[in-house]
């Protein structure tokens, strides 16, 4: 059975669950403040050209997978039985490492091409998630309920990069040398629209207030405005635009947070 089959399969065994004979103990609305973490973004490696001395030099910028922390306020309503809508807004801030790598042609011999590579640290990442979707909700107990919600999400990502390097040049005979001096960062936007699944647990003390977890799978590609972003021009001083590739990167991943729950 294919994942969208079975994903379907659950979906629709919740709506059956959540129909009006098994929801009359539901509470109407629901919100919930979530403290956790976002991990699952994969690596990420964008990469420029230029054209330089008639052959290729490139600029390689690798991000390794983030990680950090997600503060998420999240609302839910229901208009038929268990079924409703559900709003959630995601906050996370997180840091990865990377690398960047430089690749340069000889001065005056062909194929001879010199090359260094280095690690940066530290490069913020923030990404700011909506989530909007179909509720379902039935009840496990008096004091517990389930929530599952799916539909589209869309992401704002600024993401730190190693932009360009200082380097050195020198010559052993015929051989040409560069070394990496120093590092630079900048930071790229991008947008996205994607999609999500949720899962959501409360447990109520009181008639009002409880405590639950949540568990959230997200996904989607956002494009980095990179117009501004030319490695190997600033690198060695040349004025020439830079070809970019690799610029659509992940945005979303697996969430886990816990937090309060309100119910009315």
């Amino acid at each position: 059975m294919s994942k969208l089959g079975l994903a379907t399969g659950v979906f629709l065994g919740c709506l059956w669950v959540a129909s009006p004979a098994q929801a009359q103990d539901l509470p109407s609305s629901t919100v919930y403040f979530d403290f956790g973490s976002l991990v699952g973004v994969p690596s990420e490696r964008i990469v420029a050209t230029s054209r330089i001395r008639q052959e290729d030099a490139e600029f390689v910028s690798r991000l390794n997978a983030p990680y950090g922390t997600v503060l998420e306020l999240g609302a839910g309503t229901r208009f038929w039985g268990g079924i409703g809508a559900a709003f959630a807004l995601g906050i996370a801030n997180g840091k990865s490492s990377g690398r960047v790598e430089i690749e340069l042609p000889h001065p005056s011999l062909f194929n001879r091409p010199a090359s260094d590579d280095t690690g940066v640290f530290d490069l913020k990442r923030t990404e700011v998630a909506m989530h909007f979707g179909v509720l379902t909700m039935f009840q496990v107990s008096d004091s517990s309920s389930v929530s599952l919600t799916f539909g589209p999400s869309y992401f704002d990502l600024q993401q730190m990069v190693g932009s360009y390097v200082d380097i050195t040049e020198r010559f052993s005979g015929s051989t040409y040398i560069i070394d990496i001096a120093d590092t630079y960062t900048s930071t790229l936007s991008g947008t996205a629209w994607g999609f999500h699944s949720n899962f959501d647990f409360a447990w109520y003390g009181s008639r009002n207030i409880g405590f639950g977890f949540h568990s959230r799978y997200s996904t989607g590609k956002a494009k980095l405005d990179t117009e501004f972003f030319d490695p190997i021009a600033l690198s060695i001083g040349s004025g020439r635009q830079d070809t970019i590739r690799g610029d659509t990167v992940h945005v979303g991943g697996f969430q886990f947070g816990a937090g309060v729950r309100l119910r009315f």
